[in-house]
């Protein structure tokens, strides 16, 4: 996400937390992935304070809309602000429907928005909410986090300093090589 020059955004959950302030937060991250920067959005299981945040998080995995997120006033605001964008982007063929304005503002977030789940797998909570939110494994690159063994990173190490020209002693390379 740094790399790219990605924004991320993390929910900010609290004990008062629920369906109201998610919501409004979901706006919030259409809007900036739609107008103003590539985001990336992480969310943690330590963040499901209710079994409905998931279905919130399947609908953007699998048709990237939540239905009703948005009022129609407030679309409007959106389509205003996107407008010149998708008549840049586009060109002046673009009909700039609310249909077609909606169709753009979608493709937007969809392109821009990206969606990292930190989930643990052990016990039985992640195989329930696989089942009754399948965009979780079917939507998703699955990587799974182990360490690697020392020698490994160390040789790792080795081979990159190989190509590297160091004009020092072969005991500071190993150290180099021992701290990378």
């Amino acid at each position: 996400s740094f790399i790219a020059q990605y924004r991320t955004f993390v929910l900010n959950v609290q004990k008062a937390y629920g369906q109201v302030q998610l919501l409004e937060d979901l706006k919030s991250l259409y809007r900036m992935a739609a107008t103003l920067t590539p985001v990336t959005f992480l969310f943690t299981d330590t963040e499901v304070k209710d079994e409905f945040f998931l279905e919130y998080i399947n609908m953007i995995l699998t048709t990237g809309e939540i239905a009703g997120l948005h009022s129609k006033d407030e679309l409007e605001i959106l389509f205003e602000d996107l407008r010149p964008v998708a008549l840049r982007e586009l060109g002046p063929s673009f009909n700039d429907t609310s249909d077609n304005m909606y169709r753009y503002f979608l493709n937007r977030v969809q392109d821009r928005l990206h969606l990292v789940l930190s989930l643990s797998p052990v016990g039985p909570q992640f195989r329930q909410w696989a089942r009754k939110f399948p965009g979780i494994i079917s939507r998703c690159t699955i990587d799974w986090f182990s360490p690697w063994p020392p020698a490994a990173l160390y040789a790792t190490a080795e081979s990159a300093l190989q190509g590297f020209d160091m004009v020092c002693p072969d005991r500071r390379r190993e150290v180099l090589a021992q701290h990378m």
